[in-house]
Order: structure tokens, then C-alpha cells, then sequence
């Protein structure tokens, strides 16, 4: 390389497929020799770190890198005219390629799990990471909810274009399970300065159960401010129920759905409560 400019020596390494080769073999036979190499309690773990290493040993990049294509069909190769803040721009390109990047792994099937933070808290940012101000440029907040829908129907999309490496007779799409949630949702109530704090300290979970959670919104807030829980054996609404009560069975519904309708598997290691048949639908 010229003189003065660095050597991605690793990269530039496991480029050579006799290299790659090397480097699994060697790992293996190291994990080999260890003293706990032979105990069940640990072949988990092992096998877990071999297939790692084996994707290192391997260059991706082709295969897992957004094209330009990818970028437009997203919405962030040219993002909307109307979104003016710079983090909210730096966000949704940052979000949109973890898309990509996600459907392509889950089209080699090299992951079958990916957690996407959407905002980086402590930006100081009032219009989009800590959206307070949001509601005061109309134009921007509708462009932003335009881009992500952009970027959630291209996912699915992608997703739709693919069979499930776990089971072929299905694509994708009809497998994923998408959940959205996070600590601290704003009062849908009121829009200026958008307060924090929800009434009854509520919480919610939007999903995407693969058919497998019934459709419909549970539980809410009222526009004069009562809340409602509902009861997850019947699926009913329960005034005055605050949304800590039904947290177990929401995540539930979704190890549920995780589990392709296996509720033996969710009752044996996850959940412990009643019955949640009001929530979900029958594989």
C-alpha cells in the first residue's frame, strides 16, 4: 500500500479462502483442547462460538452491504424534501440500512433475532430522538412517518421476496415477528410540548405476530383520560387496569407467536400466569 496509509491486516488476511480456512481450523482445534470441551453443560456455548467463528473466517460484505437500489426503495437514498433535522436524517439512514442489512441476514440465515435502538438518547435533540417539539413542524413529523412506513413496507417487501431458511414453504414475511416498544411513550392526549408522562403510567406494545397474535388494539386511553387494561383469557377491556398488570401476558403473546403457536414451550421456561387464548390465535 503507499507509504503512510493503514493495513487492515485481519480484513486483508481472511480475504485469502486458505486463510479463512486456517483460522476455523485452528479455533476448533483450540476449543478442542479445552477442559471443558467434553461437558454437555458447555457444548451449547461451543457450537455457539464455532459457527461464529465461521462467519468471520468468511467475507460478507457482498451479500450483506445495501445496494442503491436498496437505499431508494427504503426512502433513504434521497430522504423526503421535509425532513429538515439533522439527527432525525442521520437516524432514519441509520435505521433504514439496519433494515436491509437485516432482511439479507435473515435470507442467509445467519441470525434469526435483531434489536434496532431507534433514537440515541442524549443528543439533545426536542424534534426527533425526544420528539417534545415534534408537533410543531407538521410537515416534518408527517415526512418522518412517511419515511418509516417506506421503510417498514420495503422490509416486508424483501422479506416477501424470500423463503424461510427454517421452513421453506413459507416466506419470510409470514414467520417475522416485529415488535415496537420502548420506556417512556407520550401522552397521546396532548400535543404541545408533548408530555412524558402517560396517564396511569401506561405503556403499550405494537406486534406483528405472524397471524398468530389476534389483530385489534387492548386495553388504551380514553380522550378524558381513563385507562383500560383488558384481561388476556377473554381478550376484554378492564377499566381502571393499569398496563403493569397485563406486561406478563403481553410478552407472552409475543414468546407465543416466537415459538409458531407452541404455547408448551412458552409456559415451560417463560410464563406462569393465565391463560392468554383471548390474546392469540391457534397455529
Amino acid at each position: 500500500t503507499p507509504e503512510g496509509e493503514p493495513v487492515a491486516w485481519p480484513e486483508a488476511t481472511l480475504a485469502l479462502k486458505d486463510n479463512q480456512d486456517l483460522y476455523e481450523t485452528y479455533y476448533k482445534a483450540i476449543l478442542g483442547l479445552r477442559e471443558a470441551a467434553g461437558r454437555p453443560t458447555w457444548s451449547h456455548q461451543l457450537e455457539i462460538t464455532k459457527k461464529a467463528v465461521n462467519l468471520l473466517s468468511r467475507n460478507l460484505a457482498a451479500q450483506l452491504n445495501p445496494t442503491q437500489a436498496d437505499l431508494d426503495a427504503y426512502g433513504i437514498g434521497t430522504l423526503n424534501a421535509g425532513i429538515s433535522n439533522g439527527n432525525a436524517k442521520e437516524q432514519l439512514t441509520n435505521i433504514g440500512r439496519t433494515l436491509i442489512t437485516t432482511a439479507r441476514a435473515f435470507k442467509l440465515g445467519l441470525t434469526n433475532s435483531v434489536m434496532i435502538a431507534t433514537t440515541d438518547i442524549g443528543t439533545g435533540d426536542d424534534q426527533f430522538t425526544d420528539p417534545h417539539k415534534a408537533f410543531l413542524n407538521m410537515t416534518q413529523l408527517q415526512a418522518i412517518v412517511a419515511t418509516f412506513g417506506q421503510m417498514f413496507n420495503a422490509f416486508y417487501n424483501d422479506l416477501a421476496a424470500s423463503p424461510d431458511p427454517t421452513c421453506q414453504s413459507q416466506s419470510l414475511d409470514k414467520s417475522v415477528v416485529f415488535t415496537v416498544h420502548g420506556d417512556t411513550p407520550k401522552t397521546p392526549r396532548q400535543t404541545d410540548a408533548w408530555p412524558d408522562g402517560t396517564e396511569g403510567n401506561s405503556n403499550w406494545l405494537y406486534v406483528m405476530g405472524g397471524g398468530l397474535i389476534k389483530n385489534g388494539w387492548y386495553g388504551g386511553i380514553a380522550e378524558n383520560g381513563s385507562i383500560t387494561g383488558f384481561d388476556p383469557t377473554t381478550g376484554a377491556d378492564v377499566p381502571g387496569q393499569a398496563s403493569n398488570v397485563t406486561t406478563n401476558a403481553a410478552c407472552a403473546a409475543v414468546a407465543y407467536a416466537v415459538a409458531k403457536g407452541n404455547m408448551a414451550r412458552v409456559t415451560d421456561t417463560f410464563y406462569k400466569g393465565p391463560s392468554i387464548a383471548g390474546i392469540v390465535n391457534k397455529p
